[in-house]
């Protein structure tokens, strides 16, 4: 409970201000690992930077980031190194495979690294395909009529001689 009135009265003070804005790109992100609050291992902040940003009197700034709740500090401090959500910086020294200086709009890199360089592909010439032709639908014309069945020849009709069945019947 003392620690809670202590924030509200820090946050609440006359000639305290709050506002939602951006953390600056160039502080340290923190994090919680291990049972350790700790700063992350190089400055910059990068991702969603929105933040609530509270301003003291004597002009000294707290910023939360809204993402995570992370505080972040302008300068390295004494906190320990730790994890934090911030995604991980690339650094140049450290890249084995020396990618991403293309001049803008694409191209070459200055070192192909692993892997075989394939030729960008010829582009399409400058007039436009002609699109297949559709075949013609075939007229059907007038329907032919069925062909006359042939006539069955007239056979005999069967007498009646008995009750009893002629046989295959």
């Amino acid at each position: 409970m003392l620690l809670w009135a202590s924030v509200k009265g820090a946050l609440t003070a006359k000639g305290t201000t709050s506002k939602v804005g951006n953390a600056p790109a160039s502080w340290y992100n923190s994090g919680y690992s291990g049972g350790k609050f700790g700063r992350a291992a190089h400055a910059g902040i990068s991702g969603n930077r929105t933040a609530l940003i509270v301003t003291f009197k004597d002009g000294s700034k707290f910023v939360a980031l809204r993402r995570c709740g992370n505080l972040a500090f302008p300068g390295k401090g004494k906190l320990p190194v730790v994890p934090t959500d911030n995604l991980a910086r690339k650094i140049a020294s450290q890249d084995p495979y020396a990618q991403g200086n293309a001049p803008v709009g694409g191209g070459q890199n200055a070192t192909k690294g692993p892997g075989q360089y394939t030729k960008t592909p010829n582009k399409p010439g400058k007039t436009p395909r002609p699109n297949p032709t559709t075949p013609a639908p075939k007229p059907t014309g007038a329907a032919t009529p069925d062909p006359q069945p042939t006539p069955t020849p007239d056979l005999p009709t069967p007498v009646a001689t008995g009750t009893a069945p002629p046989p295959g019947m």
